[in-house]
């Protein structure tokens, strides 16, 4: 954990400051144990590098389990060249423009967009409830100074109100139990007049994971690993089939086969239109608010007063 980050973290109960205690620290000076304590004597401890606000993985315990079985070999994204305009049609944020721009990714995951905006110059912090997925995330980008990693919950992140200039979430929200107040939660901590841009799955997307998961839910997590795997093979064979594949997918089979089983595994996973999602932004009393060339991807505006 980089010292910088304390200067952006509060008690995430009473919103009260936070001071270090019993820190240990790495040869950069980073800090990679010791703990965080508020005036109310809330303790949170630092373990490994990050700062963690919450105790255990909840909901999200089936995204820990298939960062496991990804391992930690390789990057996910290092096969995506077009990362950077997928980030961009998500977000309506043009990289080049967050230079010196402080920039909160709400379920960040393993990473997979904390590093093209640290590369245009910004700072970012990420969160997520995911221990495995915060842990991958610091393995792939926690030596970069630009780039903090939290483990919290996007109900009750452990920040300021209007901290960031810029905040986004990219297909995460409508695994939370309710994909509307975690998107109320996101909106108090953009500044007045700043961004706030999410992206969640399509209804006419999801109409087959539908039908699968009132089964898989409750299986255990082996079984849907074998039906992900199932659901893979025979779908990549259909597409052979009819002349749809190519190489690049054919040397992504284990992180699609994941894919697989983060479609099926959660326990929540809801979606949604353009028009609710638009009427949450107006109902937050954001402005702007935009369609994105994604979908469902919509972006909005803080009011300045």
């Amino acid at each position: 954990m980089h010292e910088s980050l304390l200067r952006l973290l509060v008690c995430p109960d009473s919103g009260s400051p936070l001071q270090l205690e019993d820190a240990v620290c790495d040869a950069r000076g980073d800090i990679e144990r010791g703990r965080l304590v508020s005036a109310n004597g809330s303790v949170y401890p630092i373990r490994d590098g990050i700062p963690h606000f919450v105790d255990g993985d909840g909901y999200v315990s089936t995204f820990s389990l298939q960062r496991r079985c990804m391992g930690s070999r390789f990057a996910p994204w290092q096969d995506e060249p077009d990362r950077d305009q997928l980030f961009e049609r998500s977000t309506g944020l043009v990289l080049q423009t967050q230079r010196g721009a402080l920039v909160l990714d709400a379920g960040c995951g393993y990473g997979r967009f904390l590093e093209p905006v640290a590369n245009a110059g910004a700072t970012v912090v990420g969160i997520d409830l995911s221990a495995d997925s915060i842990l991958l995330a610091r393995r792939f980008l926690g030596n970069r100074e630009s780039v903090h990693l939290v483990r919290g919950d996007l109900m009750r992140p452990p920040f300021p109100p209007a901290m960031f200039d810029a905040v986004y979430s990219i297909g995460v929200l409508q695994y939370t139990p309710s994909t509307r107040d975690a998107f109320l939660s996101l909106t108090r901590f953009v500044k007045p007049g700043g961004p706030l841009s999410i992206r969640v799955y399509a209804p006419q997307d999801k109409k087959s994971d539908d039908r699968w998961r009132r089964v898989t839910v409750h299986l255990p997590a082996s079984a849907v690993m074998v039906t992900g795997l199932a659901r893979h093979v025979v779908g990549e064979g259909v597409r052979r089939l009819l002349g749809r594949t190519n190489v690049a997918v054919r040397h992504q089979f284990w992180p699609r086969v994941m894919s697989q089983f983060n479609s099926l595994a959660p326990p929540y996973a809801s979606s949604h239109t353009f028009e609710e999602v638009e009427q949450w932004f107006e109902q937050a009393g954001f402005v702007d608010v935009q369609r994105l060339p994604r979908r469902i991807a919509v972006t909005g505006r803080r009011p300045l007063v």
